[in-house]
């Protein structure tokens, strides 16, 4: 077993406010390549000349390469040096990205979208891993999505300017910048991985069928994110709403996603976790019964803000419950493989269930279905693990 010094004990002390922003920002590294996909894919037909067809090649590799590095950080969430973890994966990610920048070859490009996304994947399983580890995981969950979507709120509209002047090396340069300031926060992520086994050792056995359903849970609930957010521009104007309101009303989803995660990260544990859940299943299942049928633009844009506010006010609890159940870390990192996985098959899933005559209220109650399913799963399973959903004030 590695012997653990006391001063490298104290730098792995996850309460620590320095330990949360390196995993805050660990974890938006992970996740921002979903920020930029409609810039990358606009960027790869407007400067390289590829097909839309090419461009969705290039980014399924992207996000198949994220969701398989997150899952093999089951495999070392426990014993590698987190910190080189951090330093391999962050420096990958950067010149991965400077590589691709005069590339226009779409086979180079899938390849190395490809290793760049098992870069991403790693970070982000180390991310999720220092969450769980932390006294307070659903709070620091909801404060990554928060700082998260605000940090696309910022960049995003300034791709299209970046883009005029640099072609798409702007959305590469935009994927490196987060990374690279990960680097200088190496030395707040614990030296390796059996501090965290030692500092947060479960109190309890591992109950492996437990977990597994709450992976499966996990699953459903992004498809149906996932599924249905990449079809809800496509409802309104098959509804026949005008552009310019739909564009307005998601842009006003996005403000209401990070009020959704702030006010989780306020409540924390005030109210348990099963009744957020609850909750925040419940409203989105409302939001999506909203888009049934002929809608008005009030209803479109009551319905996709309260589908983001329900979604990302849900995210952190059943983050916190996967960090409750699994003290050893493995399978939260595994968790955060189900979710891209989820959100990658939500849109395939989508297209399947379309049709060809195009009936998006088949995709509306898809996703009503996973969630329901989701909720079936989660809640009975929180209420019988003793000490999962204890109510619990702030410290």
């Amino acid at each position: 077993m590695t012997t653990i010094t006391i001063e490298e004990m104290e730098k792995a002390n996850l309460s620590g406010r320095g330990a949360v922003i390196a995993a805050i920002v660990l974890a938006i590294s992970g996740v921002s390549f979903f920020h930029y996909m409609p810039q990358l894919v606009g960027g790869l037909q407007d400067y390289l000349g590829l097909s839309a067809a090419e461009g969705g090649f290039i980014l399924s590799a992207n996000v198949a390469g994220i969701a398989i590095g997150s899952a093999l950080g089951f495999l070392w969430v426990h014993d590698a040096s987190w910190r080189m973890v951090g330093k391999i994966s962050l420096s990958a990610a950067i010149i991965g990205n400077l590589l691709a920048i005069p590339i226009d070859s779409v086979g180079l490009l899938i390849g190395l979208r490809f290793i760049i996304g098992l870069a991403s994947g790693s970070t982000l399983a180390l991310a999720y891993a220092m969450f769980a580890a932390t006294p307070r995981p659903d709070r620091n969950f909801g404060l990554f999505l928060v700082c998260s979507l605000t940090s696309g709120a910022v960049v995003i509209p300034a791709i299209p300017y970046l883009m005029a002047w640099l072609g798409v090396a702007a959305v590469y340069l935009a994927l490196a910048l987060i990374p690279a300031v990960g680097l200088f926060l190496i030395k707040w992520i614990p030296p390796h991985g059996s501090a965290h086994r030692l500092a947060h050792a479960s109190d309890g056995k591992i109950i492996l069928p437990v977990i597994i359903i709450a992976l499966l849970a996990n699953l459903v609930y992004y498809i149906a994110q996932g599924g249905v957010w990449s079809y809800l521009e496509r409802i309104a104007t098959a509804a026949g709403q005008a552009a310019g309101a739909t564009a307005n009303a998601l842009a006003a989803s996005m403000f209401a996603a990070g009020l959704g995660a702030l006010l989780a990260s306020w409540l924390d544990r005030r109210l348990g976790r099963a009744f957020p859940i609850a909750v925040a299943i419940l409203l989105t299942i409302v939001s999506l019964w909203l888009l049934m049928g002929a809608f008005s633009a009030s209803i479109f844009l009551l319905a996709v803000v309260l589908f983001n506010f329900a979604n990302n006010y849900g995210h952190p609890y059943l983050m916190g419950y996967m960090a409750a159940i699994d003290k050893s870390g493995r399978y939260v990192v595994v968790s955060a493989a189900m979710q891209t996985g989820g959100m990658a098959l939500g849109p395939f899933i989508s297209a399947l269930v379309l049709g060809a005559d195009e009936n998006y209220t088949n995709i509306l109650i898809m996703g009503m279905i996973c969630l329901s399913i989701a909720l079936l799963l989660f809640v009975p399973i929180m209420l019988l693990i003793k000490g999962s959903d204890r109510a619990e004030k702030p410290h």
